[in-house]
């Protein structure tokens, strides 16, 4: 198989030619050269055909029909950009393996390369496609963490913000369609980094991280500019329509009983989402494109952990004063103050959608757009939280990986959460080029917002530490290997 690359993509449908009769993997190249459309074919096959002539002005498919004439080739456009060459009557081959190769499709993005040409850094680009959606990702936020470099910053098992080489999200500069956007952070606190969990996936169609600045770029970015590039009617040739059904099964089960969310499965989750676009007027100079995504979805855990608080004991089993491995006299064994475990059941929602007017009339170098979207998401959670302070009075049977203490005090928390965010945005662009100049005029307005309440219950015990009203932790240290 051929694959002839270009730099250019075709912004019209209609060329200029000068390609006289020849070869015909010389004809398609010339084709290639003057429409910028990508073209994948069977070298072997191309090699020993003949191209018609093809001279002055007319529509690039009608022209590549006229251009292969009585071929044996048949026309295969996936969108406006790359076409697949392929035989119409296809030869047997002899073994297995021969067939695999000749029922072999390659698909690649050229436009993530073309960004890391034309750009004088470092940058990478991940481009959504909806039936090749790397690792099914719903969020920009899951696009991301899939390029080099970069790192999901996780809430619960979904990464909500991103770092880059390391740096803190609260130095990134995020735009969409070069408008910086909106942030509240973690629930109205003071901090600029962007919750990229509640932008799904679907609505932009390239995401560009540059690691590197140049003197164009806003300069409010330390860590890196996070570009996000809204989807265009202009990537198809006319209407697009995918929808998207789905259904989501999750093993851990939540709280039972009082304790139980309303209206929650136990294990059962949903969702769908949906993309249409079409291009319309005289000369299809209008686009417009549209995403809709709802999911509704169950997360259950549960976790017993160790805070960072121990208690340092000598050899005749007595608190260290001051309580510290530094204290002389440490028999060298650690023994934990703290102990707390736990259980959440969520019930996640996203409901939202986006939509996009474009207008880009031909041979002028102008192109306008007005883009609105909003999206929200909602939580319903319950936790049921214990916590036991391990008193420092004394310690019986210690070991290096067990021992026992006295309970000084048992907490139980019981609390409910309920959570909304919205994520919101009007975008305007007007754009004029010609061969050597751009101009770019940029305006919108983003905004978000964030609700929350929270009411808990929480219990206290300090048992007595006499007699048989004692109540004692038996504790065992798991090592982990390094």
């Amino acid at each position: 198989m051929c694959l002839i690359p270009t730099l250019s993509i075709a912004q019209d449908k209609q060329s200029t030619f000068a390609i006289p009769a020849q070869k015909l993997t010389a004809a398609l190249m010339d084709f290639s050269r003057q429409t910028g459309l990508h073209i994948a074919f069977d070298g072997k096959v191309a090699d020993n055909l003949r191209s018609a002539p093809l001279y002055g002005k007319m529509d690039n498919f009608s022209a590549l029909h006229k251009l292969l004439g009585t071929n044996t080739f048949k026309i295969d456009a996936s969108n406006q950009n790359f076409i697949t060459l392929r035989a119409k009557t296809a030869k047997k081959t002899k073994t297995s393996e021969q067939a695999r190769e000749d029922n072999l499709t390659v698909q690649g993005h050229r436009r993530e390369l073309r960004t890391k040409r034309n750009f004088a850094g470092v940058v990478d680009t991940a481009t959504y496609d909806d039936l090749s959606n790397l690792g099914g990702a719903t969020s920009i936020a899951q696009m991301l963490t899939q390029l080099p470099g970069v790192t999901g910053i996780r809430n619960g098992d979904e990464p909500r913000y991103i770092s880059v080489r390391g740096v803190s999200s609260d130095l990134n500069q995020t735009t969409l369609d070069g408008i910086t956007l909106a942030s509240i952070s973690d629930g109205g606190s003071i901090r600029r980094r962007v919750n990229l969990q509640n932008i799904p996936a679907e609505m932009t169609g390239e995401d560009s991280i540059y690691k590197t600045f140049t003197a164009e770029q806003d300069g409010g970015a330390i860590g890196a500019v996070i570009d996000m590039n809204p989807r265009s009617a202009f990537d198809h040739k006319g209407l697009y329509k995918y929808i998207n059904a789905y259904g989501i099964y999750s093993t851990e089960k939540g709280s039972a009983g009082a304790n139980r969310i309303p209206g929650m499965s136990p294990h059962l989750g949903q969702g769908a989402k949906a993309v249409f676009s079409d291009r319309f007027g005289k000369n299809n100079e209008f686009g417009i494109m549209t995403s809709f995504r709802y999911q509704k979805r169950t997360r259950n855990t549960s976790k017993t952990w160790q805070e960072d608080s121990y208690n340092y004991y000598d050899t005749k089993g007595k608190i260290l004063k001051p309580n510290a491995s530094t204290t002389p006299g440490w028999n060298g064994m650690t023994a934990p103050r703290y102990v707390d475990g736990g259980s959440y059941s969520n019930d996640l929602n996203t409901l939202g959608g986006a939509a996009r007017l474009e207008w880009r009339p031909k041979n002028t170098g102008l192109s306008a757009s007005v883009m609105g979207y909003a999206y929200q998401r909602w939580e319903d959670s319950f936790m049921e939280h214990n916590e036991y302070l391990l008193d420092d009075t004394g310690i019986w049977n210690q070991t290096p990986t067990s021992g026992r203490e006295y309970i000084y005090r048992a907490r139980t928390i019981g609390r409910k959460d309920n959570w909304k965010m919205n994520t919101n945005g009007i975008l305007g662009n007007l754009n004029w080029h010609d061969n050597i100049s751009t101009l770019k005029l940029r305006a919108g307005y983003t905004w978000e917002d964030y609700f929350n309440h929270e009411p808990y219950v929480t219990a206290r015990v300090y048992p007595s530490e006499k007699g048989n009203k004692a109540v004692f932790a038996d504790y065992t240290i798991e090592v982990v290997p390094s």
